[in-house]
């Protein structure tokens, strides 16, 4: 929900109703102009913008001229403290939607940061285990060999030593 301006040049959320000043359309004749221009100076306002769909009637209290002592019991202001006061409760409910919306998204950032890691751990795992393979087989391949090394030189020595202390 945002705010624009008015016709009259005040700000007002979007969606608020403003009370018409004038009769729309023409008027038959000039007497139903005099009256209307009468009732409307004699006429105090009973509401006040409202959101479209709700009607929130607000009374201002009578001036009387008579005793310049009395205070009103509310500021001409109200209603637009009123409005004011229920728009900030709007910005800090939609203050708190936008906080969960970001640790949501924070939180699915951290996931897939952590699944990232993971993949990147288990490839890493993968190479080593196929390393290892590797590496133990060439192992495997040279202590056979190794061990086929040490039986044939075990053999020529053998025989060599037959050759020099024949057997009787």
């Amino acid at each position: 929900m945002g705010f624009m301006q008015n016709e009259d040049g005040e700000w007002v959320k979007k969606g608020v109703v403003t009370p018409q000043k004038g009769g729309e359309g023409g008027s038959d004749s000039e007497e139903e102009d005099n009256d209307e221009e009468a009732t409307e100076t004699d006429r105090t306002p009973t509401t006040t913008r409202t959101p479209m769909g709700e009607h929130t009637p607000i009374s201002f209290p009578s001036l009387q001229l008579g005793s310049s002592s009395r205070m009103p019991a509310t500021s001409p202001h109200e209603p637009r403290l009123n409005s004011i006061e229920a728009s900030i409760d709007e910005i800090k409910e939609e203050q708190k939607r936008l906080v969960k919306t970001m640790e949501d998204m924070d939180m699915r950032a951290l996931k897939h940061q952590v699944n990232n890691s993971i993949h990147v751990a288990s490839n890493v795992i993968q190479d080593t285990v196929n390393e290892f393979k590797a590496t133990s087989a060439e192992l495997q391949t040279f202590v056979q060999k190794s061990a086929e090394d040490v039986v044939q030189a075990t053999e020529v020595q053998m025989d060599s030593d037959r050759n020099l202390h024949p057997m009787y």
